[in-house]
């Protein structure tokens, strides 16, 4: 997602988004995440210090992002869990909670767009883990709670599982970890202050 990264992957691009992560309807781009050129010269900066032969070589490189929310863990894992609280900060539709071995579909209905999601792994307010579809195939999506003495979590958000050639990978790389921030910043802003931002939602505006 991320659209997260939005596929779910989410990306801001200075051209039209040529690679979604979800399903597409009408030729419209999946959700993709983008936070403007200062930070995608960053995040490119990053990546491609994983040279082609890097990529070639390991078994796969994976995109992270994480943030603290100054929130207790049970409800940071609650945000991620329940859908009627994903909602406000990333998708537009989920059809249930999220469970062990759970199966459910989560939408992004201003971009005609739903991935279907399988739940391999469910360890309440520590970690949780899906499969989803990707480019090229399914990638895998780890997030990991670290509930501090101070009563807020730092979150970390890891995508793996990226498939093409080198340079689709870099791309890929680059377009999750632009994503997840995007979904990690409207979550703080949610549950900090109550206010949600429709980060993923105006990313590409309609024409």
């Amino acid at each position: 997602m991320c659209v997260v990264g939005v596929k779910p992957s989410l990306a801001p691009l200075t051209r039209a988004p040529s690679r979604p992560s979800l399903v597409r309807y009408n030729e419209r781009p999946a959700i993709r995440y983008g936070h403007g050129p200062r930070m995608r010269r960053c995040i490119m900066i990053m990546v491609r210090r994983l040279r082609v032969t890097d990529l070639q070589q390991t078994a796969g490189p994976a995109a992270t992002a994480a943030m603290l929310i100054r929130k207790p863990v049970d409800v940071v894992f609650e945000a991620f869990v329940n859908p009627e609280i994903t909602t406000r900060f990333w998708f537009t539709h989920g059809s249930g909670r999220l469970a062990p071995d759970a199966r459910v579909r989560w939408e992004w209905a201003m971009y005609n767009a739903s991935a279907e999601v399988t739940v391999t792994a469910f360890e309440p307010d520590r970690r949780l883990a899906i499969g989803w579809p990707g480019e090229g195939g399914p990638t895998s999506v780890e997030w990991t709670f670290t509930p501090r003495a101070d009563g807020t979590t730092f979150v970390s958000i890891t995508n793996a599982g990226f498939h093409g050639d080198p340079a689709a990978v870099q791309q890929q790389l680059v377009d999750a970890t632009e994503g997840f921030t995007l979904v990690l910043a409207g979550l703080k802003a949610y549950l900090e202050h109550g206010i949600a931002l429709n980060l993923v939602a105006d990313r590409f505006p309609p024409d």
